[in-house]
């Protein structure tokens, strides 16, 4: 994959995001909305500049300096020929002059006046004569200015010269330029006028190594006529022979390619800091936000669960009948087991009298386990009623909430916080994402319950337990029914007594009675037991439910895909700082912008 097409695929991927998903199209986010209009100037800027050139051989090199630093007598000092107009007019270069050889193809270039020379030093080098950043036209013609025709040029360039004197190499509009054109280019940084002013290298160093490292500075006598036949052994003749060979014979060819490519990612990794730079800005809104929606479901998912509980510890007789039914089947055909049905078959008519109208959630949930004790009983299945709605105070919280949260996405900057407003579309949002989690509450609670029922009924299955009721429920028909056959068998037979009359019978069939509520009653009271505590057991993480996802479910979407696009910046840094660090592998008496 060529080098210009990585940053693309991302912007093209984020793109054909937001049409496939309108809630999470990242330009709903103003930062992302930012972001991507930055990221497009970065595209129109190397789509129309860098990439045509990225095949050039030859080094491009602009020349930018104050008015009267002497850019122009650099440029044909380096050239050892007189390329372009210089003199003592201020400033002299009005329009930027692009210096190439005849056989260069400079097509790529626009809005240049052109000078061709059949020059050797030209072989491997364009040169670039940039107007003064510091002047201004005549006409005062913001479109023609100086300034206007200078950063047109800049982008093109793979090295600028900076050149300055003693007297200006502090200038603020130079800087300025400067630092906007660094991104994209390599630095060497030049002090003309050697013949006439001091040595400020060091100086130039300390001002400019906070942002840039500045590489090696050179310091040139460009007027000096002996530094065309490079006879002189002074140091400026020094400086200017070691310059132009930097430019003409140690940064052409393949080493002019890789700068460039080095510059190119350079002009990515600020477009995409600056992306970073707006997103990590407004991040601690965006976390926040996605905090509160965690807050508002578990706290709405507390009050809910708390409220089913009441509701479900006051309505356990249902759920004492499912258990009866279900112990009563595992038990088999015994005494005890046919005590159970009994009662079970009463609590089930019971239940079905609480239950032909179902007025609340919990009830909805209890219909499973009734109509699980009437498939028991092979009856006919009913119909299952419809939800019941949720109360006003739930729908005024959950309301309340959402008008919470409009303040949260409006902190974060997210435009859809109009979805959780107060107006009738926003109300609708809410009531439905209310609805769906209602609903699949009330089914996760009745899974649970049944399972529950079913833990239960396996602990009350165990042998002992068992043996221990129905031990004591025989052992009293057992002697019901033993004294009457003695009477009728024994006692009648052999010594002539009267038989048992129907007091008797009475009198048995009342003790059987209260001797079975005895047995009823402590067994209802283990299963009760059982039932309370497994119900506030299960309660403790019914707000966890998956059902609560749903609340706000929209407006986590959006914030879900701000993450992605986050993550999706951070893997295209992380890809840039890769590629940079091989690019940046050059000579390095280059200077750059840290």
């Amino acid at each position: 994959m060529l080098p210009e097409e990585q940053l693309q695929n991302w912007i093209a991927q984020q793109n054909q995001t937001a049409q496939q998903n309108r809630l999470a199209q990242p330009a709903q986010w103003l930062p992302a909305i930012s972001c991507q209009e930055r990221i497009r100037l970065f595209s129109e800027r190397v789509a129309g500049k860098l990439t045509p050139r990225l095949p050039l051989k030859e080094l491009v090199a602009a020349m930018l300096g104050g008015t009267g630093t002497g850019k122009s007598t650099l440029l044909n000092a380096l050239l050892a020929t007189q390329a372009v107009t210089e003199g003592k007019e201020r400033p002299t270069t009005h329009e930027p002059v692009l210096v190439c050889h005849t056989n260069a193809d400079v097509s790529a270039f626009t809005g240049f006046r052109v000078e061709r020379l059949n020059n050797p030093l030209l072989e491997g080098l364009i040169l670039i004569d940039c107007p003064d950043p510091d002047t201004g036209n005549v006409a005062d013609n913001a479109a023609n200015s100086n300034l206007a025709l200078l950063r047109k040029a800049l982008p093109y360039c793979d090295v600028i010269l900076v050149t300055a004197t003693q007297q200006k190499y502090r200038s603020k509009c130079v800087l300025d330029e400067l630092a906007d054109a660094a991104s994209g280019s390599r630095l060497v940084f030049v002090q003309t006028h050697a013949d006439k002013d001091t040595d400020i290298r060091e100086d130039w160093r300390q001002l400019l190594q906070d942002r840039y490292e500045p590489g090696q500075m050179y310091f040139v006598d460009s007027r000096n006529k002996n530094n065309t036949d490079s006879k002189d052994n002074t140091p400026q003749d020094g400086d200017l022979q070691a310059l132009r060979q930097l430019l003409t014979r140690d940064l052409t060819g393949e080493v002019a390619r890789r700068i460039r490519l080095a510059n190119y990612y350079g002009l990515a990794e600020e477009a995409v800091a600056d992306c970073k730079k707006m997103i990590e800005v407004n991040w601690h809104s965006v976390q926040k936000l996605r905090d509160k929606i965690d807050e508002e479901r578990r706290r709405f998912g507390s009050e809910f669960a708390e409220k089913m509980q009441n509701e479900l510890t006051n309505s356990r007789q249902i759920l004492e009948s499912k258990l009866f039914a279900r112990v009563s089947l595992q038990w088999g055909y015994s005494p005890f087991s046919l005590l159970l049905r009994l009662y079970q078959g009463l609590g089930t008519m019971l239940s079905g009298a609480v239950l032909t109208r179902v007025r609340s959630p919990v009830q909805l949930a209890l219909w499973g386990t009734f109509e699980g004790v009437r498939r028991l009983h092979k009856r006919k299945q009913r119909k299952k009623p419809p939800l019941p709605p949720m109360s006003a105070e739930e729908m005024n919280r959950l309301k309340e909430a959402g008008l919470i949260l409009t303040g949260f996405t409006d902190d974060a900057q997210l435009v859809p916080a109009a979805h959780y407003s107060g107006n009738a579309a926003a109300k609708n949002v809410i009531v439905k994402e209310a609805e769906e989690m209602h609903a699949a509450v009330i089914a996760e609670i009745a899974a649970d319950m049944d399972d529950m029922i079913g833990r239960l009924g396996a602990e009350y299955n165990h042998f002992w337990f068992r043996l221990m009721y129905e031990t004591l429920l025989s052992v009293m028909l057992l002697f019901l029914s033993a004294r009457p056959a003695k009477n009728f068998f024994v006692d009648s037979f052999f010594y002539h007594e009267p038989l048992f009359g129907i007091e008797y019978y009475l009198i048995s069939l009342f003790w059987l009675a209260a001797w079975s509520a005895v047995l009823l009653f402590f067994f209802t009271f283990s299963l009760r037991k059982g039932i309370v505590k497994k119900i506030r057991e299960a309660s403790l993480n019914w707000h966890r439910l998956p059902a609560f996802d749903r609340l706000f479910a929209s407006l986590e979407r959006d914030t879900v895909q701000l993450t992605v696009f986050r993550n999706g910046l951070d893997s295209v840094k992380n890809q840039l700082d890769r590629l940079k660090e091989q690019a940046e592998k050059i000579d390095k008496r280059l200077g750059y912008l840290k």
